[in-house]
């Protein structure tokens, strides 16, 4: 049995229907009675009234009610006790009612955590989603490397030192692993010469996270294309690196710098270019310190050295500033006999770093320079260079090719800050070439039961500065650190300044003792993460969460458990556990996705040094969706029912005494009316055009066409 009602939000809208009503009447009611009969006069009426009532029904907010009995009934019940079908492997196996129980036999040789995804596949299933679960077993063995690289031919012969005493694996930049679950496959990290722009995006902090939450350890190694170069500046790399990249003036070694400066006619046309450039070279001589050595070349159509290299004492800036004062200009602008020059007086040096600045406010009218550069960069002297006035792809060519910057100084004023700010940069760069012999600072393990007279030579390295609380066990002669190490979290983080690729380091990679430190920089930072726990945990879930209860045989006052968990996503997340009972830790974290979540369990003393670890890993099935029930399965029916008026038994028959009320069901007719309006008015207007006389002519020429044919 059905009921019908109509109700109205706004039925004051309604009062329209009189005054619409009078406007439709009145013209048709004022016309002579026979003209009122005409069904051409009628149905236009009829379609106003019609339109113009549904139009004030809907501005009345008119909508139907129609009540039914209700005869649909849901039942949810619990089967979670009783289907474990999802408990199978992927093979030809018969199922039958209850519970199965099925032995699975898998041999890996690789070391770590191994993920197993088990399905079951039916056709008469047409609920797929829970029938898989997940399981993971944990493979101890040897430490598990990963070497990512800039280019993984170039470490060829590192991975011939390493892969007999650890299971290796090397991948380039791009590739490297993009989630925590990903890195936590290995015990160690080293990264060889890698630009931290070619890494997967998020990387850095999941390296960071990887050593402190995880207990893994990373050995990072210079080179020409990394550090200060590979724009790790300022991110989660450096932090964790127990060296700052932006090296002090005080940390870095002696400086060899050539200013080249255009003295065409065009810097002395332009009143203020040739004053400004001899202001800005005096100012960078003068900040230039006394270990220093600086020099000047002048060019137009010739080149003139005008200072061969000298140390900057404040006698010989003194002589500086009165050389270039007295430049003057004349016809031409040729670049190359100044570089070429300027190559050959910094030949001359022994200098760490030798660079040249060349300023010029012209193209040149010669060829050869970007020759005269290349032999500089091959001798490891870098070219930074400045168009003053203008841009030029000349000369910022010149500066890619030559390993330093390009200034495009459009506003002649910026100049003296600009070549101040090059020049204390070359003064504290980071690259510093020649033949260096480390010395060994302290007997670590890395050296331990080795009779050590002089460690192998290198010839090139990158000059940071330690970082407080981090020990530099190799460094030069200068204090330099070349072989760092710290502890960053509960991880190890050691840092290796030269590189490992054979430019600086080939006495490394050839030398039987070289080959044994390599090898001892990697064994000696990894950390165990495997080792006897006096840590236990017991995950249960429930619902999107699950409950993680950890037991420390160890626990002492004002200890804390940390917990950091690798999601199946992708994700690190981390949580604090709480104390419950003395040596028991609690809570509860996200399990909302199918998979293998990988977890470190770390407690910390009350001075927040990490005392023990443990690590292990929690499968989880199959979303909580399909899973509702297995935990809190009554206590969310009592509240599925309760919202809906229902009932919890365990017994069916007392469904059917369920009383079920009439279901009320409201429909808003305004689509509907909308499209009536629509219809009418269309019918209204072909009314009005048509005309009776027009349908008798074509039914007539209709008939004449049939006839004919």
């Amino acid at each position: 049995m059905s009921n019908f009602e109509i109700v109205f939000s706004r039925p004051w809208f309604l009062l329209l229907l009189l005054p619409i009503a009078a406007i439709i009447l009145f013209p048709f009611l004022r016309l002579p009675a026979r003209r009122r009969k005409h069904w051409k006069k009628i149905v236009p009426v009829v379609l106003h009234m019609v339109v113009c009532t549904l139009l004030v029904l809907c501005l009345s907010g008119v909508s139907f009610i129609i009540g039914t009995d209700n005869q649909t009934v849901m039942i949810l019940m619990d089967l979670s006790d009783s289907t474990e079908t999802n408990e199978v492997f992927r093979s030809t196996v018969s199922v039958t009612e209850g519970s199965n129980s099925f032995s699975l036999s898998t041999v890996t040789e690789d070391v770590g955590v191994h993920t197993y995804r088990i399905a079951i596949e039916s056709d008469s299933d047409s609920m797929t989603v829970n029938n898989m679960m997940y399981s993971y077993v944990n493979v101890a063995g040897e430490s598990g490397i990963l070497i990512i690289a800039d280019d993984a031919d170039n470490v060829e012969a590192l991975s011939a030192i390493l892969d007999p005493v650890c299971e290796l694996t090397v991948v380039e930049s791009r590739k490297a692993p993009n989630t925590m679950i990903g890195l936590c496959d290995y015990d160690e990290i080293i990264l060889v010469n890698v630009d931290a722009d070619d890494l997967p995006s998020g990387f850095a902090e999941l390296l960071k996270s990887y050593v402190a939450d995880y207990g893994r350890s990373v050995l990072t190694v210079g080179g020409d294309n990394t550090y200060m170069y590979g724009n790790m500046e300022g991110t989660a790399i450096e932090e964790i690196m127990p060296v700052q990249l932006s090296l002090t003036e005080d940390s870095g070694g002696s400086v060899a710098v050539m200013l080249v400066l255009d003295c065409s006619m065009s810097m002395s046309n332009n009143a203020s270019y040739l004053s400004i450039a001899k202001q800005s070279a005096i100012q960078s001589v003068n900040t230039m310190s006394e270990k220093d050595y600086v020099g000047v070349i002048s060019f137009n159509r010739s080149a003139y050295l005008k200072s061969s290299l000298v140390q900057a004492t404040d006698a010989n800036k003194s002589n500086l500033n009165r050389i270039i004062s007295g430049l003057t200009t004349s016809q031409g602008t040729y670049y190359t006999e100044a570089l070429a020059m300027a190559h050959e007086e910094l030949l001359k040096s022994d200098a760490g770093t030798k660079h040249v600045i060349f300023l010029s406010d012209g193209e040149p009218s010669d060829r050869g320079y970007t020759t005269a550069i290349q032999n500089m960069a091959d001798d490891g002297i870098t070219v930074s260079t400045i168009a003053l006035g203008y841009s030029s792809s000349v000369l910022s060519n010149l500066a890619n090719l030559g390993g330093g910057r390009y200034y495009a100084v459009t506003k002649a004023s910026d100049l003296p800050d600009i070549m101040l700010s090059e020049t204390e940069q070359v003064a504290v760069s980071s690259l510093i070439t020649g033949t260096f012999v480390p010395v060994l600072n302290s007997d670590t393990e890395l050296t331990a039961d080795l009779a050590i007279t002089e460690l192998p030579a290198i010839y090139g390295y990158l000059g940071t500065t330690l970082k407080e609380g981090a020990e530099a066990i190799i460094s030069t002669e200068d204090g330099n650190p070349i072989y760092a190490v710290w502890n960053y979290g509960i991880g190890t983080v050691a840092s290796f300044m030269s590189d490992l690729e054979g430019e600086w380091s080939a006495d490394w990679l050839s030398g039987e003792l070289g080959k044994l430190l390599i090898e001892r920089m990697m064994t000696t930072t990894v950390d165990d993460t495997h080792n006897n726990s006096s840590l236990t945990a017991d995950f249960s879930k429930g619902g999107n969460k699950s409950t993680v209860v950890v037991q420390s045989l160890t626990a002492e006052a004002n200890n804390t458990l940390a917990l950091a968990v690798a999601t199946p996503d992708g994700e690190s997340l981390t949580y604090v556990l709480k104390e419950t009972s003395p040596g028991v830790y609690k809570g509860d974290i996200d399990t909302s996705s199918a998979g293998i979540y990988q977890t470190m369990i770390v407690q910390y003393d009350e001075n927040g040094n990490a005392v023990d670890s443990l690590e292990t890993a929690l499968a989880i099935s199959y979303s909580s969706e399909y899973n509702a029930f297995a935990e809190s399965g009554e206590g969310l029916l009592s509240s599925i029912c309760s919202r809906s008026d229902g009932i919890v038994s365990n017994d069916t028959s007392k469904l059917a005494d369920v009383e079920m009320e009439n279901v009320d069901i409201l429909k808003d007719p305004l689509v509907a009316f909308a499209i009536i309006c629509a219809v009418l008015m269309l019918a209204d207007f072909i009314i009005r055009l048509l005309r009776w006389k027009d349908v008798k002519d074509f039914l007539f020429r209709l008939k004449l066409v049939k006839r004919k044919s």
